[in-house]
């Protein structure tokens, strides 16, 4: 989640400055662009669990449950 959305989370826009302050004081920031493939492997693990059966083939990378 993108630091700009977290007001919609925490209501109190005072607290949710301190809170950001406080995580990113020592931190480094990485900003990455792209498709998120956590979100692709989630929308379909959904499929799966809607149709019962593989959506697509699944990258190399995925290691079998």
């Amino acid at each position: 989640m993108a630091f700009r959305d977290w007001p919609s989370i925490f209501p109190n826009s005072a607290c949710t400055t301190a809170l950001i302050d406080r995580v990113i004081h020592h931190a480094s920031v990485i900003t990455i662009k792209g498709k998120s493939y956590r979100l692709r492997e989630a929308q379909l693990d959904a499929e799966e669990q809607v149709t019962g059966k593989a959506a697509k083939p699944r990258g190399k990378g995925r290691t079998p449950r």
